[in-house]
């Protein structure tokens, strides 16, 4: 995967490189296993499990729990961690639902949903 862009209303607003790229797929729970390039050092990919729970109360805030399995460094994991924070961080500021919560929102809180729209 060398990267993704991330449009809105057809208009593309956020680059996404190889490393971004890569933590979004596993967010995503489309990445399962797979070799992937990070900080120039390619790491093996096992056993991907991920879970997501949402706390839509007055916070709106969100806990992903994702566990999986690097062969090579296991200092690698933080960066990983730092890069979703960064990729929510700068899909808030860009306006975007980059991981589409806003779909979670509607379907768990209806209520919740028609007073944010």
């Amino acid at each position: 995967m060398a990267g993704l862009t991330v449009f809105k209303n057809d208009i593309p607003v956020m680059e996404l490189d190889r490393e971004q790229a890569f933590a979004y797929s596993l967010v995503t729970d489309a990445q399962k296993k797979g070799t992937v390039i990070i900080e120039n050092r390619k790491y093996n990919l096992k056993n991907v499990k991920q879970k997501q729970s949402y706390d839509f109360d007055k916070r709106l805030s969100v806990k992903l729990n994702l566990s999986f399995s690097l062969e090579g460094d296991k200092n690698v994991k933080p960066k990983i961690a730092e890069t979703i924070k960064e990729l929510f961080a700068e899909s808030q500021k860009r306006e975007t639902d980059l991981f589409m919560l806003g779909n979670e929102i509607y379907r768990k809180e209806p209520k919740l949903w028609q007073k944010l729209r």
